[in-house]
């Protein structure tokens, strides 16, 4: 008879330790979705300026190339750099737009029954042309919104930007979070 109440007392065990690990698990998804929303909701952009979704829809730009992002650390130019997005907006559209049907295109030779070698690889390169038209059309955007801006603004937007992603303070100097022999600017460092 202690024999029976033992292994129920193990089951019970370890079905108390699955349960709580989950609710552990649970508790911390919450919480990075939480803290998610809280930094794109109460956490203002830089200098106070009021955040601009222009970019983020097009995927406009990398990094600090990026008109979204120039907009929010100069914030004199930040309506200017919204009106150039918003002139290219159809455009960009029209771009992005063949570059999805491209590839539904690619996706459905692939998925084929009777797969087409020769199709895929066609269907491909329009990937690759749709997708070329499209990163020109977006640095087009990207050149007009950096030519609205000083030479002083475009180094501070390079100097918050190093700082943001840990390359130190933008001086060389290797300052900062990602500071160290790499002259604070990490993989990209500059040829010499």
């Amino acid at each position: 008879m202690s024999e029976e109440q033992t292994v129920p007392e193990k089951k019970g065990r370890w079905r108390t330790v699955l349960l709580i690990g989950s609710l552990c698990l649970n508790f911390l998804l919450v919480g990075a979705v939480g803290m998610g929303v809280a930094r794109f909701v109460f956490w203002p952009a830089p200098d106070g300026a009021r955040p601009s979704h222009a970019g983020m829809y097009f995927g406009i730009g990398r990094g600090a190339f990026n008109p979204d992002m120039m907009g929010r650390m100069t914030p004199a130019k930040s309506d200017e750099i919204r009106r150039i997005v918003d002139a290219h907006r159809g455009e960009l559209q029209n771009l992005r737009r063949a570059s999805i049907v491209a590839r539904g295109d690619a996706m459905r030779i692939f998925a084929a029954r009777d797969f087409d070698p020769v199709a895929f690889d066609a269907a491909l390169a329009r990937i690759e042309t749709a997708d070329a038209a499209f990163e020109a059309g977006t640095m087009k955007v990207v050149s007009a919104s950096a030519a609205r801006l000083s030479a002083e603004e475009r180094k501070q937007i390079v100097d918050r930007w190093r700082m943001v992603r840990g390359h130190g303070r933008g001086d060389g100097s290797g300052g900062g979070p990602g500071g160290g022999p790499g002259g604070g600017m990490g993989r990209y460092r500059p040829a010499d």
